[in-house]
């Protein structure tokens, strides 16, 4: 758990970038100790995040275009998709612990550094909880067990969380980095979307709540995004959409209007060329798809089911 004196005085001027983190949803691909020149682990996601935690010793992570960073133990990095790191012995004479893994991390089906050229580094040696998580992390992925992935995907969350902490105690932080969390402009606006996607949202309504003008703003939004206030409106739409499908029996026309489509046939066809289906199709998938089991029943023998049962 956070405690308080972990959270920074400068975030609680930022409720907008507060509420926009409690939304953000993270799921471990993959995270395992990683042997020096062993190759990258690979995403399944185009917009997956590298995620590394120096365990032990010091390692030094270069990035093209950049200066070489000396990484010690208890150091935390978020790399952006598209940028291709190498990872070396650093000035320690022991050989160091690394872990790495992919891992998504999207609020509302936005990439959390979706458009970054950076990555996001920061030594985290005395917030034990850190060190404790990406251990458990590392231990959890070797097994399957019942709510494994759960159970990683909150432990990264928590590490993420603490990473974002450090970076918005930061002075001077580079706001092309995360500028749509940063820039309390942005967050405001991105804020309204994520709260209530279904209401009236119009270019003007979602400048004049950041304070710029219309043309700056989209400008921003882009610079920030990689995508305009329009069709972001309409993919946090969608992606909103897509849960009430999973979890509710809803007519589609009462979906539409949740969310904020005028017609059933005009969400319809946004639906289609967002996820290949029309949202019917997306939930009878839904419904015909096999659920994966954690362990296979099969292989355990009747007399430990017994034993199971009458425990």
């Amino acid at each position: 758990m956070f405690c308080r004196q972990l959270l920074p005085r400068s975030m609680k001027s930022l409720p907008e970038l507060d509420r926009l983190l409690m939304l953000m949803e993270v799921s471990v691909e993959s995270f395992a100790y990683w042997g020096d020149g062993a190759a990258l682990p690979a995403g399944v996601s185009p917009d997956s995040l590298l995620v590394g935690y120096v365990v032990s010793g010091c390692v030094r992570t270069e990035l093209s275009g950049r200066e070489d960073r000396w990484c010690p133990a208890g150091t935390l990095m978020l790399i952006p998709p598209g940028l291709s790191p190498s990872f070396t012995r650093g000035y320690n004479r022991s050989a160091p612990k690394l872990a790495l893994g992919m891992v998504r991390a999207r609020v509302s089906g936005v990439g959390l550094l979706a458009g970054a050229q950076a990555p996001l580094i920061a030594e985290l040696p005395k917030i034990g909880f850190v060190r404790q998580n990406a251990l458990a992390l590392i231990r959890c992925r070797q097994h399957e067990f019942l709510g494994v992935q759960a159970l990683a995907d909150s432990l990264m969350k928590t590490c993420i969380l603490a990473l974002l902490q450090d970076f918005f105690m930061r002075p001077g932080i580079d706001q092309k980095i995360i500028s749509a969390l940063a820039d309390p402009r942005l967050s405001r606006a991105v804020a309204a979307v994520l709260e209530s996607p279904a209401s009236a949202h119009t270019l003007a309504s979602m400048a004049g709540l950041a304070g710029l003008g219309r043309s700056a703003f989209s400008r921003l939004f882009c610079e920030a995004l990689g995508q305009s206030p329009k069709k972001f409106l309409a993919r946090v739409r969608l992606h909103q959409a897509a849960e009430i499908l999973r979890s509710s029996k809803a007519p589609v026309k009462a979906i539409a209007a949740t969310v904020g489509f005028a017609s059933r046939s005009h969400f319809s066809q946004a639906f289609q060329d967002a996820y290949g289906v029309d949202p019917t199709s997306y939930r009878k998938s839904l419904e015909t798809a096999l659920v994966p089991v954690p362990q296979d029943l099969a292989q355990i023998s009747p007399d430990r089911r017994r034993s199971e049962l009458i425990g």
